[in-house]
């Protein structure tokens, strides 16, 4: 580790001189090189304090019992200085003017209905606070969440603060749709006038019950599906389809293509014992 205070030295009217204030050159434990800072003040022992305190500040940074001083810094600074920061950012990276807009709005608001100073006031207590006392629809609150979380992840990136306290914040669902609500009761509970706005935009589908519903339905192997259950709702089969049975024919003829020479005694007879046409036998059936 290096750590000393100095006055740099320069030639002035020919002569070496000391500048009056006093700077400090350190190395301290992680860094990657060596810092010339200027301590801002002409007086050495004045400067040798203040030289202990960063040293001293350091070493609690690093093992966490301090926040660095560039967090220190943020969490001091108004909120509203940090959300102009923010906010030229996002016009600098060319997002469009109303996302701009918006996210300028609802932080603006959030500040002003939070009573939200500085950044150490933006708690996630704070927002939970506000968020229960709102009556706007779900997806109108996850968007003053959204802007809110992505605030601190830019502030974050910046090392500026050590976490985004938001991003663990569960979002607003009502659920409506898991419990059964029929989507015109789901349309009037949400208070929408559009019955589409209720179906697509406040419907999360990776909340719907899509597993548990192919479960229920029938396996397309099983070979015993029964007929009768799956045409319940159709209109009632003919009594002569559902009640037939069987035909018994009492007399089988013999042997045909073995018996040629039989065949006119079996098939003919006399006109007035059977009423066919040319004398041909009917087979005769059992009811």
């Amino acid at each position: 580790m290096i750590a000393y205070i100095y006055r740099p030295k320069r030639q002035r009217n020919g002569k070496r001189a000391s500048n009056r204030i006093w700077r400090a050159r350190l190395k301290l434990n992680g860094d990657v090189k060596a810092r010339d800072i200027s301590l801002g003040v002409s007086d050495k022992q004045v400067a040798e304090q203040k030289l202990r305190d960063i040293t001293r500040d350091h070493e609690r940074v690093s093992v966490g019992l301090l926040a660095p001083a560039a967090q220190r810094e943020t969490f001091e600074n108004p909120m509203g200085k940090l959300v102009d920061g923010y906010v030229a950012d996002l016009k600098a990276l060319g997002r469009c003017a109303d996302h701009v807009r918006h996210v300028d709005k609802r932080l603006r608001r959030l500040m002003r209905e939070c009573h939200w100073q500085s950044l150490r006031d933006a708690t996630a207590d704070a927002f939970l606070r506000w968020r229960a006392e709102q009556t706007q629809a779900p997806k109108t609150i996850n968007e003053y969440h959204a802007v809110l979380s992505a605030l601190f992840t830019w502030l974050r990136k910046q090392n500026r603060v050590a976490a985004n306290p938001f991003e663990i914040i569960s979002k607003v669902d009502t659920r409506l749709q898991r419990a059964g609500v029929s989507p015109r009761e789901a349309m009037e509970l949400a208070r929408h006038s559009d019955m589409r706005l209720t179906m697509k935009t406040y419907t999360d589908v990776a909340q719907l019950p899509l597993a548990a519903t192919v479960r229920g339905l029938p396996s397309i192997g099983d070979s015993q599906i029964d007929s009768q259950t799956l045409v319940a709702d159709r209109p009632a089969m003919s009594p002569s389809v559902i009640g037939l049975k069987s035909i018994k024919v009492c007399k089988t003829i013999g042997n045909i293509d073995g018996n040629h020479g039989a065949s006119s005694i079996v098939t003919f007879s006399h006109e007035n014992k059977n009423g066919g046409e040319r004398g041909i036998r009917t087979p005769r059936f059992c009811p």
